[in-house]
């Protein structure tokens, strides 16, 4: 493939951090953001590939044509290209009844102006940085069809759960369960007792941790498997500059990103700054806003599916399990 059309992906369970890398990757090295092109609900056509388990043997002609527009032919996409939702900006009757209404209408056009105005310009620029968050279980296919140089990023469930629960009606782990139910191939690769959780009935929040095990699981296999480099989101706030380097390395860029533009969105320092241990802790701020009956929940879960990444007795990866080492 030429340089133009080189596959970029930034990967990862939703609210790992993968838009954050997108982001400032993409400002860096002067690159088009294509945001969540496997999104259900936003994009034509994803629905029949989203949250699937796809082995780098399988063909799916399909597939390899739907993500081959986004990854390197033509299209336009409001959701893709500028995140925003198309039947949030037409206006309906109870819009215009109250004065709350119509600010939101407003906040929602003002957001849409920002939007045009900071990634119009990027999708003029020939390389591509792709985000997505509902592929983790086919990464090795995604290598194998598109040559894809793939980043996958994973942050403590524990995190994640608690950011998707404060977001549900963005997040709705039995929809993904549903899913996976359906999916004849991956029920034949999962581990027995994985299985069984997966038919019986959860809480909302051994559910979410559910989803999080199993997409998570898989794709570390085949990231594992096939060289593909695993990003710990803490290791990412905690070492900055070497992880930085791992990534651009892994995915071919050459420019190092701002400061600025890292530490906005994680409030997080790094650098020659991260030597101040109270801003190093940030990542490990869910800790404080849990609950022990959470934890232990999202615990047995861990357990039961075997998946020993992480503890909720820790912010950070378990000792000898830091994949991102």
């Amino acid at each position: 493939m030429t340089e133009q059309s080189e596959v970029r992906i930034i990967a990862g369970f939703g609210r790992s951090g993968t838009t954050w890398i997108q982001d400032v990757l993409a400002k860096a090295n002067s690159m088009r953001a294509v945001f969540e092109p496997m999104h259900p609900r936003h994009v034509e056509g994803a629905d029949a590939f989203a949250h699937r388990y796809i082995s780098e043997n399988n063909q799916e002609p399909e597939l390899f044509q739907f993500l081959h527009r986004y990854f390197c032919g033509n299209y336009r996409s409001l959701w893709a290209d500028y995140r925003l939702i198309k039947h949030h900006l037409l206006p309906r009757r109870h819009h215009l009844t109250s004065f709350q209404e119509i600010r939101k209408l407003r906040k929602r056009y003002l957001a849409f102006r920002d939007n045009f105005l900071r990634y119009n310009k990027q999708r003029q620029n020939p390389r591509r940085i792709v985000k997505i968050i509902r592929a983790n279980m086919m990464l090795s296919w995604l290598q194998a069809k598109f040559s894809a140089r793939i980043v996958f990023v994973i942050r403590h469930p524990a995190a994640v759960v608690l950011s998707q629960m404060n977001a549900r009606r963005s997040w709705d782990p039995y929809s993904y369960i549903d899913r996976y139910r359906a999916d004849s191939g991956l029920l034949e690769i999962l581990d027995a007792n994985t299985r069984r959780l997966l038919f019986q009935t959860l809480e909302d929040i051994e559910a979410y941790t559910l989803c999080w095990c199993i997409e998570n699981t898989v794709a570390l296999e085949q990231a594992n498997r096939q060289g593909i480099l695993v990003v710990h989101y803490e290791r990412l706030m905690s070492r900055g500059l070497p992880e930085w380097q791992r990534i651009l390395s892994a995915l071919d860029l050459e420019k190092m990103p701002d400061q600025q533009l890292i530490m906005k969105p994680s409030q997080q320092a790094w650098g020659q700054k991260a030597t101040d241990s109270t801003l190093l802790l940030n990542y490990a701020s869910w800790m404080a806003n849990i609950d022990k009956s959470v934890l232990a929940r999202v615990q047995r879960i861990l357990d039961a599916t075997g998946m020993n990444v992480y503890s909720v007795d820790s912010a950070l990866p378990a000792p000898g399990r830091d994949l991102g080492q």
